[in-house]
């Protein structure tokens, strides 16, 4: 199981006119389905209810592009697919498997987000509480 990525550079003599990135993803020895992805974008941001126009500029590429992914016509670069993930606030895997894990990763971000907003003293009290409980459970 794992990710490949291939760095395909376009030469001409020694000059590079061009270079893409190309994703080819693999789960448990088998290619994900290219929809799969394109259809998980697409959910996600009418579920953010965000337009192709908004999610395309928060992306800083064109509505065509966007679109083309979304109709899985074409893959995102990585880096267009590192924003992806960011802007959608969804997990790369989420995007790339064809089932993802069954970890709370929802509960996880809310958690985080949380602890993130807490002041030094504040953490230092809930780490001295989740040590308590944890103390009580055994």
């Amino acid at each position: 199981m794992g990710i490949y990525i291939y760095l395909c550079v376009i030469k001409r003599r020694t000059e590079v006119y061009n270079y893409s990135i190309k994703i080819k993803l693999s789960v448990g020895g088998e290619l994900v389905d290219k929809q799969t992805m394109g259809d998980r974008i697409r959910e996600t941001r009418k579920r953010l209810n965000l337009t192709q126009e908004q999610l395309a500029e928060s992306l800083d590429i064109s509505v065509n592009y966007i679109s083309e992914i979304e109709r899985s016509l074409k893959h995102p670069s990585l880096q267009v697919f590192i924003k992806l993930i960011e802007v959608l606030d969804v997990s790369a895997d989420y995007l790339l498997r064809d089932t993802v894990s069954t970890r709370n990763l929802y509960g996880d971000k809310v958690l985080g987000r949380k602890l993130e907003r807490l002041t030094p003293k504040q953490r230092v009290a809930l780490e001295a509480l989740i040590d308590t409980y944890i103390e009580y459970l055994d």
